[in-house]
C-alpha cells in the first residue's frame, strides 16, 4: 500500500487490484468505481505505515457499497485464486464513525463468474450469498483477524455446506445502507 497504487502486493500468483463497488442507487462513494483507485495518507503513521485504503460515501438505498480487492487477474478480468493454504486474513481497520462492515469472500459457489448460481440474484440458486463475517469498526486503528472457519452464508440464495477456499475471487468490505461512512483498511495479510 505504501506505493500508493491500487495493485495488491504481487506474490504467489496474486496480482489483483483494489476497487470500490455499490448498489447503483443515488448514493455516493469516493473513489467512484469509474475512477482510478489510489491509496490515501493516513496522517500520523501507524506502525510505520503512511498509506492505506480509504473509501467514503453514503446515502445508498439498495444493499449498500464497499471496497474490495481481487486476489488475481488475467488480462484485467478477475480469476479464482486458492486461499486454502491460509487459515484466514488479518488487517488493520478503522472508521471515521463507528460502524459495522461485512467482510465477504465471493467464490466459485456464490459469484456469478463461477457459473454455479443465478446471476439475477433471485430464488434459491441466487448468487451473492457470499461467505462472510461482520466486524465492528471504531475510530481507532484496530487489528482484526477473520478466519475462514468463522465465515457464514446469509440466509438467502445458493447455499452450500462449506466454504470453497480453493476458488475465491476477492475480499470485500461492505457497508450497509442508510449510513454515511469513511473506512480505512491497511496491511492485509494471510494468517495460518
Amino acid at each position: 500500500m505504501e506505493d500508493e497504487d491500487s495493485q495488491i502486493i504481487v506474490s504467489n500468483g496474486r496480482n489483483g487490484d483494489w476497487f470500490t463497488f455499490n448498489d447503483g442507487s443515488e448514493g455516493f462513494i469516493n473513489p467512484s468505481p469509474q475512477n482510478d483507485f489510489y491509496m490515501s495518507d493516513v496522517g500520523a503513521p501507524r506502525a510505520g505505515s503512511t498509506k492505506a485504503v480509504y473509501v467514503q460515501g453514503g446515502n445508498f438505498t439498495g444493499w449498500g457499497a464497499g471496497v474490495a480487492f481481487n486476489f488475481a487477474l488475467d488480462g484485467g478480468a478477475p480469476v479464482a485464486y486458492d486461499v486454502s493454504t491460509a487459515g484466514g486474513a488479518q488487517f488493520w481497520a478503522k472508521a471515521d464513525n463507528p460502524l459495522v462492515v461485512t467482510i465477504a469472500l465471493p467464490n466459485v459457489d456464490t459469484d456469478a463468474q463461477g457459473g454455479r448460481c443465478e446471476a439475477s440474484g433471485q430464488g434459491d440458486n441466487a448468487c451473492y450469498s457470499h461467505f462472510s463475517k461482520q466486524l465492528s469498526l471504531t475510530a481507532q486503528w484496530t487489528e482484526h483477524t477473520v478466519r475462514w472457519s468463522e465465515l457464514e452464508q446469509p440466509d438467502f440464495g445458493r447455499r452450500v455446506p462449506t466454504f470453497e477456499a480453493t476458488q475465491v475471487y476477492s475480499m470485500n468490505f461492505s457497508i450497509a445502507i442508510d449510513q454515511p461512512f469513511g473506512v480505512w483498511i491497511d496491511d492485509v495479510a494471510f494468517v495460518r
